[in-house]
C-alpha cells in the first residue's frame, strides 16, 4: 500500500469526528473509506428494503457520504451499497468481548464474508484533534488491505488472497465459516 493510502481516511474522519461515540464507530468509519473510496461501492443508506431492485448509479441514490444516522444504534450497524448495479449489505455488530464482528452480504447470490476486529489492539484510543490517524490508529493501512482482501474481494466472487494469521496481527481473526469463494470473472 502507498505510504499516504489513509490520507482520504483522514479527511473523512475529520468530517465525522463530532459523531464519533466509540472505537466500534472508527472502524466502520474506516471499512466505509474503503468500501466507498478504495473499491468504488456507494452507500446509498441505513434500509435496503426501497432498493431490492438494483438502479443506475445516475439516479442519484449513492453518496461516499454515510448516511445520517449511521451510528445512532450503538455498537450495531447497517448499511448499504451499490456496485455494478448489485446490492450489498454491511452489517457489524459489538460484542462484549471488546471486538466488532463485520459481514458484507450479497444479497442476490448469497456470497457472504465476515470477520471479528479486536478494538482495543487495532485502535489506540479515540481520537479528537489534529493527530494523524497512524497515531491512533498504527495499522490502519494494513486495515484497509485486510478488508479489501478478506471482506470484499470473497463477496464480489474474487479469490482470497490472504489468509488472516492471528497469531501475528493479533487483531483480525477470520471467521473459518465464512462461504466457498468463486473466481472473479469479467
Amino acid at each position: 500500500m502507498e505510504q499516504n493510502q489513509v490520507g482520504g481516511f483522514e479527511l473523512l474522519y475529520k468530517i465525522y469526528e463530532p459523531t464519533i461515540k466509540n472505537k466500534a464507530d472508527i472502524v466502520i468509519l474506516l471499512t466505509h473509506y474503503t468500501l466507498s473510496m478504495q473499491c468504488g461501492m456507494h452507500c446509498i443508506g441505513l434500509d435496503g428494503a426501497h432498493c431490492s431492485k438494483p438502479t443506475k448509479y445516475s439516479e442519484g441514490q449513492h453518496s461516499a457520504l454515510l448516511p445520517v444516522g449511521w451510528n445512532k444504534n450503538n455498537g450495531v450497524y447497517k448499511l448499504y451499497y451499490y456496485l455494478n448495479e448489485e446490492l450489498y449489505k454491511l452489517t457489524a455488530n459489538s460484542s462484549s468481548k471488546g471486538s466488532l464482528n463485520i459481514r458484507l452480504t450479497n444479497p442476490s447470490n448469497g456470497n457472504t464474508s465476515t470477520f471479528e476486529i479486536l478494538l482495543e489492539k487495532l485502535i489506540s484510543r479515540k481520537q479528537r484533534g489534529t493527530t494523524p490517524v497512524k497515531v491512533f490508529i498504527p495499522k490502519a493501512e494494513y486495515m484497509v488491505e485486510s478488508l479489501k482482501a478478506n471482506l470484499v474481494k470473497p463477496v464480489l466472487g474474487w479469490r482470497r488472497q490472504t489468509i488472516i494469521n492471528t497469531e501475528s496481527n493479533g487483531y483480525l481473526m477470520a471467521n473459518p465459516s465464512t462461504p466457498r469463494f468463486r473466481p472473479y470473472t469479467r
